[in-house]
Order: structure tokens, then sequence, then C-alpha cells
């Protein structure tokens, strides 16, 4: 009964936006509007996943869920979050610089947002030359330091910057103070939650003429001035047969890994059922197919894969790079 699902993207024209996603990413829209984000699996209320495929055409994810339950998103991750899908996924253009913002952890944002935090991840799909992210604030510094900073007129002095290339992943746990800058593509894995705090915006001003909304005292509450963790995530690929994968995080919110299939006859085999989690594959480039008990899904770079719970083992074939996402 069930097969792998996609979804209708949904797109988010954005002041920093560009065009990339439509001219290399296939997307369906024209190439002379702003689009800043594809949400592609997002079960956020008024931004809910449509399925594009199949005999289930036309639900929605919560549709999914609330009909089939954990044969959707598992054993595990239905007792874990009932109802609630737990992650979203989008690419990202910055064809100009974000706001320098930060997400609320889990325990703040269930009291005053009655919502889950915002643990994210990204990984860089193409980059500018000299091409950086703001991931941290500088060494030593503490909040009055930033409220300082801020009050002055000086934040960008008290940021630090990354330089980053296609291929590197970053890691953002709930706290961080972060920024993507121009010239950068990416693929964002996250916890359901639309929950952002600006603390700076470049002095922008929307189409209106207003500056846009800040969040100084609402940031200050959540930024994790003991932030020491690794920022830039480490992958060691093992190879076998014109298959190369690599674990990249086992968290408490996903768990991924990157595949890349090349040659004649490369295949990625899921040879153990695993019941307890959905699964998501995200083509970050090339195209291939996921082979199943009832039948053939392709997909291409720029497309987006949801396999329930139940449907399976499966084989992926094609000469392509993928990322594997499981609850």
């Amino acid at each position: 009964m069930f097969y792998p699902f996609k979804f209708k993207p949904i797109f988010k024209e954005k002041i920093w936006g560009g065009n990339v996603l439509a001219r290399e990413f296939h997307k369906p829209v024209s190439p002379d509007i702003k689009i800043g984000e594809s949400w592609e699996v997002s079960a956020v209320p008024k931004d809910e996943s449509i399925v594009a495929n199949g005999d289930l055409a036309g639900k929605s994810l919560e549709d999914l869920i609330v009909e089939y339950k954990d044969l959707i998103v598992g054993e595990r991750v239905f007792s874990l979050h009932r109802y609630e899908f737990p992650l979203l996924v989008k690419f990202l253009d910055a064809a100009d610089k974000l706001s320098v913002q930060v997400h609320p952890d889990n325990a703040y944002a269930k009291k005053y947002h009655n919502s889950f935090g915002k643990t994210e991840i990204w990984f860089i799909l193409a980059a500018k030359k000299g091409a950086h992210l703001i991931v941290g604030l500088g060494d030593g510094i503490q909040k009055k330091d930033l409220s300082a900073a801020i009050k002055e007129k000086r934040i960008t002095d008290v940021l630090k910057y990354i330089p980053v290339k296609a291929g590197d992943v970053i890691y953002l746990p709930a706290g961080r103070v972060h920024a993507i800058l121009e010239g950068i593509v990416l693929a964002e894995i996250q916890q359901t939650s639309d929950l952002t705090f600006r603390l700076y915006d470049w002095d922008r001003v929307d189409d209106d003429g207003k500056p846009r909304t800040l969040h100084i005292d609402e940031s200050l509450a959540v930024i994790n001035f003991d932030d020491h963790e690794a920022v830039k995530l480490e992958k060691n690929f093992t190879a076998e047969k014109g298959c190369k994968t690599a674990p990249v995080i086992t968290g408490d919110f996903f768990s991924i890994e990157e595949i890349h299939l090349s040659g004649t006859r490369p295949l990625y085999r899921r040879s153990t059922v695993i019941k307890e989690s959905f699964e998501i594959i995200i083509a970050v480039n090339g195209e291939g197919s996921v082979l199943y008990d009832k039948g053939e899904e392709t997909f291409v770079k720029g497309e987006s894969l949801l396999l329930p719970a139940s449907m399976g083992e499966y084989t992926v074939t094609g000469n392509l790079e993928f990322l594997r996402v499981w609850r």
C-alpha cells in the first residue's frame, strides 16, 4: 500500500533569495522570482506538504499521519511525537546574506510558543569563492559583551566567521548564533519549527521601507554562551562496489548518512527493515531510483522522498549523491 512519497515543494520568496533552485534544482518556479527556500518535507501548520504522486496524491503529511499513524512515521517516532511530524527539510539559496539569528531549544519553545525547538544541520551544496558563514560568537564573548555590542551598533565585531565550500557540513544546535552569507546554496534538516529570533539584519528594510523586526530580548534569553561544540562535522566514507557511505550524525533530533553512488551498477540497499522510524532521501546531485516490493520511484537532484516506516526493504540505484535522514 505504501510507497515513496514525493511532495509538492513549498516556495518561500525572500528578500535575500535567488534563482539557483529554479535553474539547477528542477524547481517549477520562475527564475525571475527571488526564491530563498524550498520546503521539501514539512508539517509546519499552514505550510504542510501535499503528496504529489501515487494513490495518496492530494493528501497532506498531517492527513497521512492521522490516518495511518505509526505505519507512516514508525513505532518509536509515533510513541515519542504522536501526530506531530518531527522534521522539516529545506533547500536554501542565499543570493544575499540572511539575518543574524538564533533559535530556542525545546524547553523554551514549548513554554513560550507551544512548539518544538530548532536544532538544525546544513549541507553546503554550492558556495562562491571566498564564501563564509557566521557560526557562533567570538571567543570569550558573554551576554554583557554581546549586549554592549548591540547597543553600540558593532555586533558584527563579536561574531565568528568561518569559510565554507561545497561538501561542508555545519551543525547548529539550538542556542547557537548563525547567519548564512551571500553566495551559498544548502540543504537544511531541522526540527519542525519556524521559530527564529533575529539579532541583526544588516540595517535592511522591507518592500514597504520598514526595518525588519528584531528580537533582541528573546535572542539574549536563548543564546548558549557556553557553546563550545564543533561547528563542522567530519565525513569518513567507506566504499564498496560503487557505493560510498559516510555517517554524518546520530543525534537526539535526527540521524543522517551521506551516500554517493557511481559506476555501472551502483546499489545502496537497506537490507534490515526498520519499522521504528520513517526515512527521508534528499537528492543533492545526479539522479536515481528507489526500488521496493511494489515498484520503482525515480528522483533527481533537488527532489526528496519520504519513505514510510512500513514500506519495507528498498534499494537505491543510479549515479547520484543523496542524504538519508531518519529520527
